[in-house]
Formats: C-alpha cells, sequence, structure tokens
C-alpha cells in the first residue's frame, strides 16, 4: 500500500487508486489535456485502470512516483503530477502533469509541483 500523501493550502497529493479510473479517463480522453503529451486521447477506461496500475508498480519499484491531484475541500480528483526519468547521479528527474481543463489557470500545477 502507497502511503506518500502531501498536503498544501488547497490540495492533497497522493497515489492513485482504482476508484479513480473513471475520473482519471474523463481528464485524459481530453483532447486539450493531450494536447502536448506523447501520446493519443484515453479511448476507454481500461487505459485509465492500466496507467493507475503502472503507476503503483513504479513507485513500489522506485522508479517513478505519479500522484493523484485532489481538491482538499471536496476530494475531487483534479489530475496528476508525476516525477519520472530519475538520474540518482545528478539527483535530477522530470516532471510531469495533467489537469482538468475546469481548473486551468487557477494555479494547481504550480502549488502541486512547489509541493512536490
Amino acid at each position: 500500500m502507497l502511503t506518500t500523501k502531501i498536503e498544501t493550502e488547497r490540495l492533497i497529493l497522493r497515489a492513485l487508486v482504482e476508484d479513480d479510473a473513471r475520473d482519471l479517463f474523463g481528464i485524459f480522453s481530453d483532447h486539450d489535456v493531450m494536447k502536448y503529451w506523447n501520446s493519443s486521447p484515453w479511448v476507454s477506461i481500461d487505459e485509465a485502470r492500466l496507467f493507475i496500475a503502472n503507476s503503483a508498480q513504479a513507485m513500489n519499484s522506485n522508479t517513478e512516483v505519479t500522484l493523484g491531484i485532489y481538491l482538499k475541500s471536496t476530494g475531487q480528483l483534479l489530475g496528476k503530477i508525476m516525477l519520472f526519468n530519475y538520474a540518482k547521479e545528478s539527483r535530477r528527474a522530470e516532471i510531469g502533469f495533467g489537469v482538468s481543463r475546469n481548473f486551468w489557470g487557477k494555479g494547481i500545477v504550480h502549488e502541486a509541483g512547489a509541493a512536490l
């Protein structure tokens, strides 16, 4: 069980769980959200389930960190934030994120990124 949990003023960052699949699919099936990703918008909820399972496996093996971004006041899933391509020698990693279009321009990525 992954127990990473980070809280900010407005957000909770924690591991994605199976129950997040429907909301995650809603976010990443949006063409605008996926515009700058290197993959197409998701077409099946099974892609969300697979992403959640793969994220848990990567976190358990300490190769990536993927956390859901949740609105603290309601528990609503807003998106995800990731650290990947970790280079131990230089202590660097790439950061990636995706947030529901309804929450663009509200400082969500800035707040989540600063916390991570």
